[in-house]
């Protein structure tokens, strides 16, 4: 036998009958009958046992003929055969046992719940689902999102997209430059602050990070399936809960939550609302990361050249407008911090994209090393004194390397300004810390990059650079906090050349004199007190900041750099009740920053704008 269990149990029992049965005659004859009998009950059983399998096999084969024959129904959809496929089973959920929602949003839900009780069901499990899993980080990278749980960082998009729905308008999707590259399907179409998928789509936008997420024995988190919110759909679908809502709500909801990581995927026959709630998501998400601590939060959205367009100054995560912009570009590149009294600088973007750049620029300027570093492959820039030195190209690289998408940072063409150094000067011109001025000539935002070199022991040259970014270290007080590079930098020119210059006319323009015109003029015989003069410079900064200010002459002298407005300008341009020729030849208070100066041809009123930076 090839069974040696088997082998081994005929031998043992062939063995132990022959030494038992042969000493014995009458147990030899009696053991065949017994061997008989017990192998005709052994049959018996073996019939019985035969015939009720076969009958419970053809009881169990009616039956599922029966229900294939009867069809199934699931959802509102019959079949005449078989049965639904039930897919996956929704996710293990806690019932909560209390408010899921801040007390200040009590008010709220409970009117929420009784005008829409399906979608406040919807919305109480999401919560339950959350609850489920409180321990799981919104991040898999450690401390992202400012350190916030799943759960809490979706009660905060919740809280953010509350807040900013009720001034939310959608009018076509467009791209970074605001022009419309999907426009509306139905021209009619009006964003409805009351819809009752916003809240839901603030609290579940991230419920797939559940299955996407798994915590480790070390306590880290790692991403084991890409595209949170493809999985989030996913899960919608197989909630009890999701299937009570009507069709047109389900297929908002969940297309919605499905691309909006990746809204240019979104298919054709999608909707204006389902757009419009896309992008009010995605911009209440990119917000809440950005309160959160997240500095790249645009890069986790694959269509990133179009979402930084979603950022503009509508409402801000609280719902409050975002500041205006007071001074117009053209008037305050130079506007310093200690000249807040005469001309205020305003951070606040001109282009849309530029908050977005400027958060990349800062989180990669902070990391170690990258200034002042002795890593070659690192750094980027050097600090010295109350100056800071990028360099363009390494910046660029960067940059690049760090988001995984060199698209956003490479040059338009050979000899072009990238854009996103374009957003950058804009910005640092704007908060009056640009490098712009050298050599007697001034330069715009747009060719303020500078050449630099550095000079090492003996005069031999450590660092020369083409296109250098030069700001004021107060930018960022970690850096100005820095102790200086071993080598001072400096500037050579401009990287483009001279004739980039703004006042590059062969003929040189006249210096501000360096005495004001004598403050005894009459005035026109009428007295003015100091509320009207500083009245006059506050209504002439007001129309500075309308789209069309008043045209003004910039003169450089050694206390830095002035605006001349001339008097027939003013007059025609800043109305007064006592008119401007009243106040020719007064006194200014001291801090204005302003002073008359008489001309060739006319008066002009001059204001401090900024400083002549030091040369290294």
């Amino acid at each position: 036998m090839k069974n040696p269990l088997l082998s081994s149990f005929m031998v043992v029992t062939v063995f132990w009958y022959g030494v038992l049965a042969i000493p014995s005659r009458a147990l030899l004859h009696e053991i065949p009958i017994y061997a008989l009998k017990g192998l005709w009950v052994a049959l018996v059983g073996l019939f019985w046992g035969v015939l009720a399998y076969v009958v419970w096999l053809a009881m169990v084969r009616a039956n599922r003929q029966h229900g294939l024959k009867s069809g199934d129904s699931r959802r509102g959809l019959a079949i005449s055969l078989g049965t639904f496929p039930r897919g996956s089973p929704p996710p293990a959920r806690v019932v909560c046992r209390e408010s899921f929602l801040p007390e200040q949003f009590s008010t709220w839900y409970a009117a929420y719940q009784a005008t829409h009780p399906a979608h406040a069901a919807l919305l109480c499990t999401v919560m339950e689902i959350y609850q489920a899993h409180d321990k799981l980080p919104a991040s898999p990278v450690p401390r992202g999102h400012g350190g916030a749980t799943l759960m809490q960082h979706s009660r905060n998009v919740l809280a953010t997209i509350l807040n900013m729905a009720p001034s939310w308008r959608y009018d076509g999707h467009k791209n970074k430059k605001g022009q419309i590259v999907f426009p509306l399907i139905d021209a009619t179409y009006r964003f409805d602050v009351t819809d009752p998928l916003i809240p839901i789509a603030g609290l579940a936008h991230d419920i797939g990070k559940i299955t996407c997420y798994r915590q480790r024995q070390d306590g880290l988190v790692e991403e084991v399936r890409p595209n949170h919110d493809t999985e989030g759909g996913k899960i919608l679908i197989s909630l009890d809960e999701f299937w009570a809502l009507p069709k047109g709500d389900r297929d908002a909801l969940n297309l919605a939550l499905s691309f909006y990581h990746h809204i240019n995927s979104l298919p054709l026959w999608a909707d204006d609302r389902t757009r419009a709630l896309t992008e009010l998501l995605i911009t209440a998400d990119i917000r809440t990361g950005m309160a959160e601590g997240e500095k790249n939060m645009a890069a986790l959205y694959e269509d990133i050249d179009v979402l930084p367009g979603l950022l503009d100054s509508q409402t801000d995560a609280v719902g409050e407008p975002l500041p205006a912009q007071t001074i117009p570009a053209q008037v305050t590149p130079k506007a310093l911090a200690a000249d807040a009294v005469a001309a205020p600088a305003d951070p606040s973007p001109a282009d849309e994209n530029e908050d977005w750049a400027w958060d990349q620029f800062e989180a990669l300027l902070l990391e170690p090393g990258r200034i002042n570093g002795n890593n070659k492959t690192m750094r980027v820039g050097f600090k010295h004194g109350e100056w800071v030195f990028v360099n363009d190209a390494l910046l660029r690289t960067a940059l690049a390397t760090a988001l995984n998408a060199p698209h956003l940072t490479e040059q338009a063409g050979r000899g072009q300004m990238s854009p996103f150094t374009k957003l950058l000067l804009a910005r640092f011109a704007r908060m009056g810390l640009l490098y712009q001025h050298h050599d007697g000539r001034h330069y715009s935002e747009k060719s303020a990059l500078f050449k630099m070199v550095m000079h090492g022991t003996g005069g031999k040259i450590v660092q020369n650079w083409g296109f250098t970014l030069i700001f004021k270290a107060t930018a960022f007080p970690a850096i100005a906090a820095m102790p200086d590079c071993k080598y001072q930098p400096q500037v050579l020119g401009c990287g483009f050349g001279e004739h980039r210059a703004i006042n590059k006319s062969a003929k040189p323009e006249s210096p501000l004199p360096e005495t004001p015109i004598e403050a005894d003029l009459p005035g026109n015989g009428i007295p003015i007190d100091v509320d009207g003069i500083e009245g006059a410079i506050r209504a002439l900064k007001h129309v500075m900041a309308s789209p069309a200010p008043p045209q003004f002459k910039e003169r450089t002298d050694k206390d830095g750099v002035w605006a001349c407005y001339p008097l027939e300008a003013l007059k025609s341009r800043v109305p007064l009740p006592g008119d401007w020729d009243v106040l020719v030849g007064c006194e200014f208070p001291i801090g204005a920053h302003a002073r008359w100066v008489r001309g060739a041809s006319d008066m002009f009123l001059c204001l401090l704008i900024g400083e002549t930076p030091r040369q290294g």
